[in-house]
């Protein structure tokens, strides 16, 4: 299973409710716990064929979440770390 390391943000894409499930299958989607549209996501893993990923999510109470969804559901955004668009990547010293 590729792992993303160092984990990337994800956000939910789509309409309506995206279910965290307990392994990456139908049979095992946990109605309780979903997330929506616009929702921000900590991508960890995901399957050999890109179908689902595991996933983080903390809601606003601070309770976090940890499960597989849908991976056509999650737009990938960039590593947790990663400079911001448009940095300057040369090291503070060397601008002359």
């Amino acid at each position: 299973m590729p792992e993303f390391h160092p984990s990337v943000q994800g956000k939910v894409i789509g309409t309506g409710r995206l279910h965290f499930h307990e392994a990456p299958d139908e049979a095992c989607a946990n109605k309780k716990i979903f997330v929506i549209p616009g929702d921000s996501l900590t991508v960890y893993a995901s399957l050999e064929d890109e179908s689902w990923l595991e996933v983080n999510f903390i809601a606003k109470s601070g309770d976090d979440y940890t499960g597989w969804v849908k991976a056509d559901r999650v737009e990938i955004g960039v590593p947790y770390g990663a400079p911001p668009d448009g940095a300057d990547e040369a090291p503070a010293g060397d601008a002359q």
